[in-house]
């Protein structure tokens, strides 16, 4: 299958964008003076007093005319301020000319306790999973979790061993990325950061070696591009990110201790036992380019295999397809873009077909939190008709 090599432009990126909106108000200045002059010619008998009321209108509707130019100015003004503070900042439309800096968090704990037990729920992820960037701009990453992390970008080669002393030590220095050259943070631990500078656009993933499934992604745009995000909107996606997976650690937490009934049973049986989230996870497939294609699949991965298995439905009568698992985001990809594909098969009369996927995996630890996709392909030209990004909730409950 051919790559999809997308770059991220802004072409690729989509928004909203915030208009100020300032009601006209039209006033009658001739009916105002006509009252004017109508009232203080019935008051004076005389050309003076006709002259002085005539001088005391004419003030009268001056400062008629400043009113309105105030209060139109006031309703500006207050309606920018109204808007502003209502914007989520989602998209930010202003192209920045000096390069910036963003701040991603690696995993997030809570603490409670059970029977007298502490117990620690952990999610275990880079929040936000996403993050769109710039040429030349920067990334920090904070560690917030008490176990070590690292930060790696393969680039197109595999990930060493995680215990082993390369998997431990930092490399490829402070810039990123070049296809072919691995960077990495080597051991962080807590409150530790990491900062790489991008120098060239593209779609990269990147993993913590300590980890399974813990991975992120950065797409990389040209340099002077408008951001999608604004980084207070993707504080609030971190935190939408974090508390979904510390929800699924409380219930990995509830079913696990509903298994085990008495306290000195709990006692016994939660000695440094460690709970990770199983390995599976269900995708909504939507239509893209206008095929009308779309279906659910199905994905569960091991250490050392994946299973995957789609049912699509509004393709093309007879025509043939591949499901495929690509690296990236969907219509993004990343330079090492497939790690798997299934065989053609040919839609029925009614549009619908059943893919399937079941491969031998290697240096792939499970599936990742962010970072891949499915993608449905006509297999005579390798255009995507359906797509959807896999994605799943890592956490841990430690007791």
């Amino acid at each position: 299958m051919g790559k999809h090599n997308l770059i991220a432009s802004p072409n690729c990126i989509t928004g909203h964008s915030t208009w100020l909106q300032v009601k006209e108000t039209n006033v009658d200045i001739s009916n105002t003076m006509n009252v004017l002059t109508y009232e203080t010619t019935m008051t004076g008998s005389s050309n003076r007093h006709n002259r002085r009321f005539t001088v005391i209108g004419s003030t009268l509707l001056g400062l008629v005319a400043i009113a309105i130019v105030l209060t139109v100015v006031f309703t500006t003004r207050h309606s920018h301020t109204t808007n502003a503070s209502k914007s989520t900042s989602r998209p930010s439309t202003v192209a920045y000319t000096k390069p910036r800096t963003w701040y991603v968090s690696i995993g997030t704990q809570r603490h409670n306790t059970i029977d007298n037990r502490n117990v620690t729920l952990t999610g275990l992820s880079f929040y936000p999973s996403i993050i769109t960037i710039d040429v030349g701009d920067t990334i920090t990453w904070t560690v917030n979790t008490t176990g070590a992390q690292t930060i790696r970008f393969s680039n197109g080669d595999p990930p060493p061993p995680p215990s082993s002393a390369i998997a431990e030590s930092a490399a490829g220095g402070h810039t990123c990325c070049t296809i072919g050259i691995q960077v990495s943070s080597g051991m962080l631990v807590a409150h530790d950061t990491y900062s790489l500078t991008f120098t060239t656009t593209g779609v990269y993933d990147y993993i913590s070696d300590t980890t399974e499934g813990m991975q992120g992604v950065v797409v990389v745009q040209q340099k002077g591009s408008s951001y999608p995000e604004s980084q207070s909107y993707l504080n609030k996606l971190a935190n939408r990110e974090e508390l979904a997976d510390i929800a699924v650690a409380r219930q990995i937490q509830r079913s696990h201790i509903d298994e085990i009934k008495s306290p000195q049973q709990r006692a016994s049986n939660l000695k440094q036992l460690s709970i990770h989230t199983p390995t599976n996870a269900r995708i909504v497939l939507s239509s893209t380019g206008g095929s009308g294609a779309e279906g659910i699949a199905k994905i569960n991965a091991s250490t050392e295999s994946i299973n995957a298995s789609a049912d699509i439905y509004r393709l093309q009568p007879t025509t043939k397809y591949i499901m495929a698992i690509e690296r990236g985001i969907c219509t993004m990809t990343s330079e090492a873009s497939t790690v798997s594909e299934s065989q053609p098969i040919a839609a029925s009369s009614s549009g619908y077909a059943h893919l399937h996927i079941n491969t031998t995996i290697t240096n792939q630890p499970g599936i990742p939190e962010a970072g891949w996709f499915i993608a449905i392909e006509n297999a005579s030209n390798n255009s995507i008709v359906a797509c959807g990004n896999i994605s799943y909730h890592n956490a841990e409950v430690t007791y």
